[in-house]
């Protein structure tokens, strides 16, 4: 959702409550839930970014939108690797990611000058 330092835990009030063994404050979620999620300092500018993370994401059409886009885009970057006599990809096509596209070139010498 943004940058290290925010969490976000939904949980129903019922399980918090039911929770009988000693947990440390700062993984107690019931301590957060009893300050309004106010328990310390709260990240702000992760908190910001996340905002505008979700507001770009709403703006696109949500999550299953940017899942179509995703997937198009991997696909594209995939088939010009496939079709490539320069690189070849490292995933086999069963376990490829849609988020690290990981590849190399044939040619080991001319990667240097490719990065």
């Amino acid at each position: 959702m943004g940058p290290a330092g925010l969490t976000l835990v939904i949980v129903k009030k019922a399980l918090l409550q039911a929770i009988q063994n000693l947990i440390p404050s700062m993984s107690d979620y019931r301590i957060y839930d009893s300050h309004n999620s106010m328990f310390n300092t709260p990240p702000v500018f992760s908190i910001y970014v996340a905002m505008l993370n979700l507001r770009w994401l709403k703006e696109m059409g949500g999550v299953k939108q940017a899942e179509q886009k995703n997937i198009a885009k991997a696909n594209l970057l995939y088939d010009a690797i496939d079709r490539s006599n320069c690189f070849y990809g490292l995933a086999d096509k069963a376990d490829r990611s849609r988020m690290n596209i990981t590849f190399k070139m044939y040619n080991r010498e001319r990667e240097t000058e490719f990065c």
